[in-house]
């Protein structure tokens, strides 16, 4: 954290960085290769501690492989989304969009199966410097729109990585999908009885991106671990 010296008067925003948050900069689209699925969220840069302002890329493309989806996310913290490029989609290049506190999440795209189609934008969030940041994920009837699942989570807990720092939020979409698409009472609608489809997890990438997390500290742990031992033994 800065001090108060650094700080403006009028903003919580510092005058100039923290020691411990060099500038960084990032080549967006170059990192679009390693999105791992649809709307995944990858944070751009490596600070996801309180109080940090957290960019995070996030990518549709269409076609006929992409299942259509939707679902609903609550967040008591406003997200603002900048679409960076477009090609058929719902928002357009450099427009910039302020979500509710309860908004809808689908593919974004006028035609999902057209392969032509794809989405670039920025979602940006702020993490609290409460110990709790709530979160929701909520899935309504396909027929009459009654909630059907409902799961709040805190958005500041989960693993403690030695390493590379986790964007939690995705690891709870994850499970909330994985949930959702285990017991078919948790998908059949409280009103109307209809059973709703499976989510399709598969395509977005959350759970992938949380055990890539785990490998990547893992392996680091594992190679400096043997780089120790090797060192000891004098080899």
């Amino acid at each position: 954290m800065t001090s108060t010296e650094d700080r403006s008067e009028t903003s919580h925003v510092p005058r100039k960085p923290a020691p411990h948050k060099p500038p960084m900069k990032v080549n967006v689209f170059e990192l679009i290769t390693k999105n791992v699925g649809t709307l995944q969220l990858v944070p751009i840069f490596p600070y996801l501690d309180d109080g940090a302002i957290v960019p995070c890329l996030s990518i549709t493309k269409g076609g006929q492989a992409l299942e259509p989806f939707q679902f609903f996310h609550a967040n008591v913290v406003s997200e603002s989304i900048l679409c960076l490029a477009e090609q058929g989609a719902t928002m357009k290049t450099a427009q910039l969009m302020k979500t509710m506190p309860v908004h809808g999440v689908n593919s974004f795209l006028k035609k999902p199966a057209d392969p032509e189609s794809f989405y670039v934008v920025l979602v940006t969030i702020r993490m609290m410097s409460e110990a709790v940041q709530q979160e929701g994920f909520i899935m309504r009837c396909a027929k009459c729109n009654t909630i059907v699942y409902q799961r709040d989570f805190n958005v500041k807990e989960g693993p403690s990585w030695k390493y590379y720092p986790e964007f939690y939020a995705l690891r709870y979409y994850a499970e909330c999908c994985e949930e959702f698409n285990a017991d078919e009472s948790k998908r059949t609608c409280p009103k109307c009885k209809t059973v709703q489809r499976p989510f399709p997890i598969q395509q977005m990438g959350w759970r992938l991106y949380a055990d890539n997390v785990e490998v990547a500290n893992r392996g680091r742990e594992a190679l400096e671990r043997a780089a120790q031992e090797n060192g000891g033994n004098g080899r």
